[in-house]
């Protein structure tokens, strides 16, 4: 990575993303989990949302059993970040971001959430 550039602290985010996804069972998190080892040996699901957004979309689509599914989670998980932590980004934005596979924007908005929350400290490298 180059200076500058962050890290979430692995745990702390992990403990946060089951939280938000754990109404929909342990299952989509497993799935997820097995689905990036599987395709990308040498990255964590985290590596691949920041580094691949587009096959990270396309994974969780499959996850969940389509667009419509994986779109309405992160609409959830938006409205999970406004009333928990009144951290607001706008999903569509997200959405398309991901689907274009713009990682620019994808770790934008990861930096920013994660400094807004405080909760989950940035390592950097």
């Amino acid at each position: 990575m180059n200076e500058g550039e962050f890290r979430p602290d692995p745990e702390r985010l992990e403990f946060f993303l089951r939280q938000v996804v754990k109404p929909l069972g342990p299952g989509l998190m497993s799935f997820m989990l097995s689905r990036v080892k599987k395709e990308f040996k040498d990255m964590n699901w985290i590596q691949v949302f920041l580094e691949e957004p587009a096959k990270f979309y396309e994974m969780l689509s499959i996850a969940l059993g389509g667009q419509r599914r994986a779109d309405l989670l992160i609409k959830m998980v938006s409205a999970y970040l406004l009333t928990e932590f009144r951290v607001y980004f706008d999903a569509d934005e997200l959405i398309a971001a991901l689907k274009s596979g713009s990682r620019e924007y994808v770790k934008k908005f990861f930096s920013e959430v994660l400094k807004a929350m405080g909760e989950i400290r940035i390592i950097r490298v």
